[in-house]
């Protein structure tokens, strides 16, 4: 199994309802890998949790409505160590804890670092001691397993940096990218079973342009054949369908750019049947259009367009932004209160 160490910029999310953030690629993750996460960056997820959670406290003691129905007594009564224990136990992503466990040489390594400004440390600034011991404790664990290759998940360049002559970790940037640095349908089998299904013998390795994880969690392979695109829909290695590209972009675009309540709904029909295919920035694009195109917003209460737009917010909200998501629902509520 493949095994991805996690940086905290990929796990927080500025919510108390969960512990971890970016919940639709997690999931897409453990299907296919082992999740690792330092402990420091467990530790600071912990600390801006209780940060938020004291905030939140704050503001619930200066709110004057609050005050008519619950005694103050009652808010000063809320504990952050209660809260954040039910929250762990909540969780329901399965994860491997590592801890920097070498001598003083690890210290001694992040004093020379921050000496000679190395990455993580930056040049022009003080600071970087967490990076720095996050970067010993991945050292730490993966020189116990000299013959595995891991995945380091981070959008952080500096920390990313500080890899960059080590052969045994692999820097990534999102789900696509690591599914896409892996072999998993390269192999002489499966293309066989490509070539047979699409009738097309030309296929090779070289003709996967793409794979991603489609509303159902299947993977969705994206080929270049020729002058033509095809995607197709795969679960535990069983080809399930498979479409050529064209038969429905022109649906996505008819929907962004719909003019008229009827343009709508026919676009929402022709788009039905191909929702398993269609990648995350397809997908962002359609809930965006939900919410920015006037046409749609007088309609999104109408029952096929609530269903249509709700289903792919359901299945893939993490494609938004926090703000963005807060865009759809502000425009769920109006609607609903229209």
């Amino acid at each position: 199994m493949y095994k991805v160490i996690f940086d905290t910029n990929i796990l927080y999310v500025n919510s108390l309802t969960e512990f971890f953030g970016n919940r639709s690629e997690l999931e897409s993750f453990i299907k296919d890998a082992e999740i690792i996460i330092p402990d420091l960056v467990i530790e600071e997820i912990k600390e801006q949790k209780r940060n938020l959670f004291l905030k939140q406290k704050a503001d619930l003691e200066k709110n004057e409505i609050y005050q008519k129905f619950i005694k103050k007594s009652e808010i000063e009564r809320l504990n952050f160590e209660d809260f954040l224990s039910s929250t762990e136990a909540d969780e329901k992503i399965n994860y491997k804890t590592i801890k920097l466990e070498g001598d003083v040489r690890a210290i001694n390594k992040i004093r020379e670092m921050s000496l000679k400004k190395i990455p993580p440390f930056k040049k022009d600034k003080d600071e970087g001691f967490k990076d720095a011991y996050i970067h010993c404790t991945i050292l730490d664990f993966i020189e116990k397993h000299p013959n595995e290759i891991f995945y380091f998940y981070t959008k952080d360049k500096v920390l990313a940096d500080s890899f960059s002559d080590n052969q045994q970790i692999k820097i990534i940037e999102s789900y696509e990218e690591f599914i896409n640095a892996n072999p998993k349908y390269s192999d002489e089998y499966f293309l066989r079973k490509l070539r047979e299904h699409l009738l097309e013998e030309s296929i090779v390795k070289e003709s996967i342009l793409k794979i991603w994880k489609n509303i159902e969690g299947n993977d969705v392979l994206s080929l270049s054949i020729g002058v033509d695109s095809y995607v197709v829909e795969i679960s535990d290695r069983e080809i399930i369908g498979s479409e050529n590209v064209k038969s429905y972009q022109e649906g996505i675009s008819n929907f962004i750019n719909s003019a008229n309540f009827r343009s709508t709904h026919e676009a929402i029909i022709g788009l039905i049947p191909y929702l398993n295919f269609l990648t995350d920035n397809e997908i962002r694009s359609l809930l965006e259009a939900s919410y920015c195109n006037n046409q749609i917003k007088w309609i999104a209460g109408d029952d096929d367009v609530k269903e249509f737009i709700l289903n792919l917010y359901e299945k893939k909200k993490d494609v938004l932004t926090d703000k963005e998501q807060k865009d759809f629902f502000k425009q769920l509520m109006n609607n609903q209160a229209e």
